[in-house]
């Protein structure tokens, strides 16, 4: 059986001609009436040129030059052109149809239930059981490849080399081939399957980049006013002025008098801001701290994010109150409480967050929508 299961059938006319002489060549090609010009495909938003050819007002488009710019092989047999992905894993045995609609080999629904089999999981489940998993990850492979192919992503030469690095890492890991062949036999994975894996995780994150998905600062920005239970937190936020006791390499200063002097200085510091002057200007004038010069509005953070002795401070304050100075192992903290935070704030790092999740969501239902569309 052709290892090669999911080839697309094309029949094409093989012409008989094959004179080597440009110049007979092109009195043929006048002599039969066919015009030779260029054509332009657009393929997911890419322009492709290729040669084409006009007969009897039809224009003949090549197949190769379409199939390859689509990641795909072509090979002529017997007056067939078949065309396959380029590096689609291919599996033995015959093929069949699951889910009433996408195509798969024993051989392919045989690795995707070694690998269900394998998982902890899944230990005492029924063959049934094992097979409704297999076939699963088949639909959802078929679905994911067919959104990658609508938004312009192939298994194409960028994909391949990353499989060869990954490939030859895991060798160098598990010492060798056999040593990767033996580790992939204990979860499951055959080479083919392995491919398989690699190429889901390939697709899948090329979905989360393309622009079809994308999610604005804006989405992210209302689902997090939204879903503000989600992001639950005790904290604060609190500015400070620190007089430094340790040197610049962080080793506690020696001289009594020095730190007697350090001392007097948070004190004195301490009674101008409770007495009513500008924090942020007290800040400028006496602050050590150069964290705060990054973060002007000041530090938020929550519990064991900050030496116990400042954050008990910070937490014990009402808001807009401001500490007594207080000692840790940096020096003297005159710290001023914003106010408590009751959400994460919305950082880049939790935008990120978001916007991925937002972003993998709408891959999803797209999935869902292919997998239950009739």
């Amino acid at each position: 059986m052709k290892k090669n299961f999911k080839y697309l059938v094309v029949g094409v006319l093989i012409g008989a001609l094959t004179v080597g002489v440009t110049a007979m060549a092109d009195a043929l090609w006048e002599k039969i009436d066919v015009v030779r010009n260029q054509i332009t495909v657009k393929i997911n938003g890419e322009t492709l040129s290729a040669d084409n050819f006009l007969y009897n007002n039809t224009t003949y488009v090549p197949i190769r030059a379409v199939a390859e710019a689509l990641g795909k092989d072509v090979n002529y047999a017997d007056g067939v052109a078949y065309i396959s992905d380029a590096y689609e894993v291919a599996f033995d045995g015959e093929e069949t149809v699951v889910d009433g609609k996408y195509k798969a080999t024993v051989g392919e629904i045989n690795s995707y239930m070694a690998v269900e089999r394998a998982k902890e999981e899944n230990a005492g489940r029924s063959d049934e059981e094992i097979a409704q998993l297999a076939i699963a990850g088949i639909v959802e492979y078929n679905a994911i490849k067919e959104l990658a192919l609508e938004n312009g992503i192939v298994l194409g030469e960028d994909f391949y080399g990353k499989y060869q690095n990954t490939i030859a890492f895991l060798e160098m890991q598990y010492g060798g081939k056999e040593g990767l062949q033996e580790a992939m036999k204990a979860s499951g994975f055959s080479a083919e399957m392995y491919q398989r894996y690699v190429q889901t995780n390939y697709l899948s994150e090329k979905l989360m980049t393309c622009d079809a998905f994308k999610t604005t600062l804006e989405e992210v920005k209302e689902y997090y006013e939204a879903n503000q239970d989600q992001f639950g937190y005790e904290g604060v936020q609190a500015q400070h002025i620190l007089i430094k006791t340790v040197d610049d390499n962080g080793k506690e200063i020696e001289n009594k008098t020095q730190l007697k002097e350090k001392e007097d200085l948070a004190n004195s510091v301490y009674k101008k801001a409770n007495g009513g002057e500008d924090f942020d200007k007290l800040i400028e004038q006496y602050n050590e701290d150069p964290g705060m010069s990054v973060n002007p509005e000041g530090y938020v953070f929550t519990y064991g994010e900050m030496v116990p002795e400042f954050e008990a401070a910070a937490f014990a304050l009402k808001e807009g109150e401001i500490s007594k100075p207080v000692k840790t192992s940096y020096g003297w903290h005159i710290i001023k409480k914003i106010k408590d935070i009751k959400a994460m704030p919305l950082d880049s790092a939790l935008a990120d967050e978001i916007s991925a999740n937002l972003t993998a969501s709408k891959i999803q239902q797209a999935l869902l929508t292919k997998i239950t569309a009739q």
